[in-house]
């Protein structure tokens, strides 16, 4: 399902590379649009997103995590498969 939807930030337009760039409260490290920005360590869904800031790519902004997608997904419904 994730893998027809276009995810960018609302922000710069940086598009995720499928690396595990955020990091929960609780110290676990993933990719948070594989998950629709639930943490899998400790079950913290999360509101926003922060765009990765790299050396040339991502703004470092905050936004809310529906924003990423350019079709909105209701998070309710998704069920997400590893």
């Amino acid at each position: 399902m994730l893998e027809n939807l276009k995810i960018e930030c609302p922000n710069c337009r940086w598009e995720p590379d499928g690396g595990s760039h955020w990091q929960c409260t609780c110290g676990h490290v993933w990719n948070t649009f594989k998950t629709a920005a639930v943490c899998p360590a400790c079950n913290n869904r999360w509101k926003d997103t922060q765009c990765p800031k790299f050396s040339s790519e991502g703004c470092g902004e905050v936004h809310p995590h529906e924003d990423w997608y350019a079709i909105p997904i209701d998070h309710e419904l998704m069920v997400l498969k590893e």
